[in-house]
């Protein structure tokens, strides 16, 4: 009877009895909910050690509790991907060389994940629809539509994340000859991400010392009410570096100190930009617009002309009221400072009609 049961499993038993534990600490701890989860937080959950999958740790895991993944590769399945496998916070951190296969879904309760490199499967490395979260270390290798989707409320931090599809050095290292996913890939052709980073509706992103790399449409792509910041990211391999998408083609993007854009044919798709965009001065731009140095001095010099215009200040670099001079934790202030601008001259408009 004991030969499948641990030491530690049986000790905990014995203890949990309700005869044989009858005076344990094991009971007083189990019948105290919020010590109980406060002493969760600090064991970690093993994944395959404790738990056979990454699904099934998130299901078993207390609020906050912390999830190992340990070397190797780590599946979701394909209906897992479709929504949050969790309503919980999630501390999710992988051992050196930790893989995970599919999409994974974040939901709204928010929390981080460290040092794991996702490769998607048919869609998008990560999802994520609501909650505050932090990302770190990642390596996002897409091969299909984009390696980080924002949605609803989410507010994400990323921080030293690759995103993207394969680079040269990775070229043929991930090939699914035939997968569950619905994904057929063939050897010896580099796998590039429509997007490395995709933000809707009313999504928040803080980057910072990211790459965003071998996209086939464009680096960024912000629609709708969405905001970007990005600082010492660099921007190497696309069409295009970003895209306005739905309308009003986003809130806002700013590119802070140190961001750097190589090789992309553009900085826009088109014509359409969100309501406020930014770039910093000592922004580099290098082997971009077909390696045409006056063309790519040119396009700088148009976008700097056009944050200009979006700022309001003319010819001076120096204003007090730029996005970059106030900084981006209050772009909640301009953009209410924007909308009331609007609505102003709404009723100026409204007002001069009705006295004619």
């Amino acid at each position: 009877l004991t030969g499948a049961w641990s030491t530690t499993a049986l000790t905990l038993c014995m203890a949990s009895h309700e005869r044989l534990g009858e005076r344990s600490p094991l009971r007083l701890v189990a019948s105290h909910a919020d010590l109980l989860r406060c002493i969760m937080r600090f064991i970690e959950l093993i994944v395959p050690d404790d738990a056979p999958s990454l699904a099934v740790a998130i299901a078993r895991a207390a609020p906050g509790q912390r999830i190992l993944l340990r070397r190797g590769e780590h599946h979701i399945d394909c209906g897992a991907a479709l929504q949050p496998l969790s309503a919980l916070p999630l501390a999710i951190r992988g051992e050196v060389g930790a893989v995970v296969r599919g999409t994974l879904v974040l939901g709204a309760g928010g929390g981080s994940i460290h040092g794991v490199r996702f490769d998607d499967a048919g869609g998008d490395c990560l999802r994520c629809v609501g909650g505050q979260w932090l990302l770190a270390r990642l390596r996002l290798r897409c091969s299909h539509g984009c390696a980080l989707r924002l949605s609803g409320g989410a507010q994400v931090t990323l921080e030293r994340c690759t995103l993207g599809g394969e680079s040269e050095q990775e070229m043929g290292t991930s090939v699914v000859v035939l997968s569950a996913y619905g994904s057929v890939q063939e050897a010896g052709i580099r796998k590039t991400a429509c997007y490395a980073l995709v933000l809707r509706n009313k999504a928040r992103l803080r980057c910072t010392a990211c790459t965003l790399s071998h996209c086939s449409e464009a680096a960024l792509l912000l629609a709708e009410n969405s905001r970007a910041l990005l600082s010492d990211t660099l921007i190497d391999g696309a069409p295009a570096a970003f895209v306005a998408g739905s309308w009003p083609g986003g809130r806002a993007l700013e590119l802070a100190g140190g961001c750097r854009i190589r090789r992309v044919k553009r900085l826009w798709v088109d014509g359409d930009r969100p309501r406020v965009h930014v770039m910093s001065g000592d922004t580099a731009l290098a082997e971009c617009f077909g390696e045409d140095e006056d063309e790519a001095a040119a396009g700088l010099r148009s976008l700097h002309a056009a944050q200009r215009e979006v700022r309001g200040d003319g010819e001076s670099t120096t204003s007090t009221s730029s996005l970059e001079e106030q900084g981006y934790a209050n772009i909640e202030a301009l953009m209410e400072e924007l909308d009331d601008m609007a609505l102003s001259q709404a009723a100026a408009g409204s007002n001069a009609v009705q006295s004619s």
